[in-house]
């Protein structure tokens, strides 16, 4: 669509029909779309390593849509609510994925990367763990 719209249109086309923006919704289609095929696996159970792998992929996709959506050309078109709401769903992702991975390890007797793991998922979201 990004690459046929700009022709298509008899005049200057509005903002959001820039290819730029075009190019960035289709990103966000797409980390929605993985997330929901991540949020599936964990609904169904899956194993371990493919729910790790299923939101390592989405961690990746929304770090893309963010770095795009920073972009000189379309930065000033997001509400100020965007930004945080895909980095937190960045943050989100990762973390599952470190969990989900940190199981696999316990499975494979991998103790020291497991730990490591859970260490890094501390560190990042301290405000969910107490130690009581």
């Amino acid at each position: 669509m990004k690459d046929n719209v700009v022709g298509a249109i008899q005049q200057d086309p509005t903002p959001d029909m820039e290819p730029a923006t075009l190019g960035v919704l289709a990103e966000l289609m797409l980390a929605q779309a993985q997330e929901m095929v991540a949020c599936k696996a964990i609904n169904d159970k899956m194993k371990d390593a493919i729910v790790a792998k299923l939101c390592a992929q989405c961690d990746e996709l929304f770090s893309n849509v963010m770095r795009s959506m920073q972009k000189e050309e379309v930065k000033n078109l997001w509400d100020s609510d965007w930004l945080p709401i895909i980095s937190g769903k960045q943050a989100i992702y990762n973390g599952l994925a470190q969990f989900h991975q940190s199981k696999v390890c316990n499975e494979q007797k991998a103790i020291g990367e497991e730990i490591a793991r859970y260490l890094q998922n501390i560190y990042r979201f301290p405000f969910q763990f107490y130690w009581g």
